[in-house]
């Protein structure tokens, strides 16, 4: 014969010692910025996760940010070019190439990007071979929406650690 008992108190005990839902909430959602924030900032250095992309300046990076607002934890980013980075698309010239005399006056524009390649080991100033394109496309690359599916993926994670971090 098994005999189980309840305990009410040793149950109010345990009770007790549990955080308060609200506690808990806020401390998961700070654990989830702060991921999410150091995860983007990886995503965005070039580091083991290049597939998004090779870190230049680092002016993207630096504006990587993981906040609480109210009870959600946030992920934002600003900088140049992150939208399209994001979500892809095609860059055009907006006004041209200028097509220059002798004398250096700009006879025309002609429609073409110009820009110049990054070598390997270039950082901020490229010094590969100039092209010329009507068009670029920009592939998207998702930086941003794959931190935060893969911070939501330890959302247990951070519910258990802080569970069983309970006095």
């Amino acid at each position: 014969m098994i005999d189980v008992r309840f305990d009410p108190a040793a149950f109010e005990q345990l009770i007790a010692s549990m955080p308060r839902p609200e506690t808990l909430s806020r401390q998961i959602n700070r654990d989830l910025a702060r991921d999410g924030e150091l995860r983007l900032k990886e995503k965005y250095s070039g580091g083991p996760m290049s597939r998004y992309l090779t870190a230049r300046s680092g002016k993207t990076r630096e504006q990587v940010r993981g906040i609480v607002i109210g009870d959600a934890a946030v992920i934002s980013v600003s900088g140049p070019q992150v939208q399209l980075l994001e979500d892809g698309g095609t860059i055009v010239p907006k006004k041209g190439t200028p097509v220059r005399n002798r004398q250096g006056q700009i006879l025309r524009y002609i429609p073409f990007l110009r820009f110049r390649l990054y070598e390997p080991q270039d950082t901020d100033t490229p010094t590969g071979r100039w092209v010329m394109a009507r068009r670029v496309t920009i592939q998207a690359r998702h930086p941003v929406r794959d931190t935060a599916l893969e911070v939501l993926g330890d959302v247990g994670l951070f519910l258990d650690q802080h569970l069983r971090g309970a006095p």
